[in-house]
């Protein structure tokens, strides 16, 4: 159905503006509270049961299924253009 709509599907629409958050972060100061913010471990007392993914899983899991790497970002257009060519 989305092919007779031509619209995307939203998984590949979500996963797209979420390497573009991360392309973004990367690419921000090494002093930045943002980037700061994603090495940050919480200490806490998990509870019982399966742990809920983190973000940097989600992203690690949404870069290798459209086959890019962390170093690709370095060349904003050439990130965008591998983020877009996902669909």
């Amino acid at each position: 159905m989305t092919e007779r709509l031509e619209i995307d599907n939203i998984i590949t629409v979500i996963q797209q503006h979420r390497l573009t958050w991360y392309g973004h972060v990367l690419r921000k100061d090494e002093n930045d509270w943002v980037k700061k913010c994603m090495d940050y471990e919480v200490e806490r007392v998990r509870p019982r049961g399966r742990q809920k993914k983190t973000w940097s899983e989600v992203i690690e899991k949404d870069c290798q299924i459209q086959q890019i790497c962390k170093e690709d970002n370095t060349d904003h257009r050439k990130w965008r253009k591998l983020i877009k060519d996902v669909a």
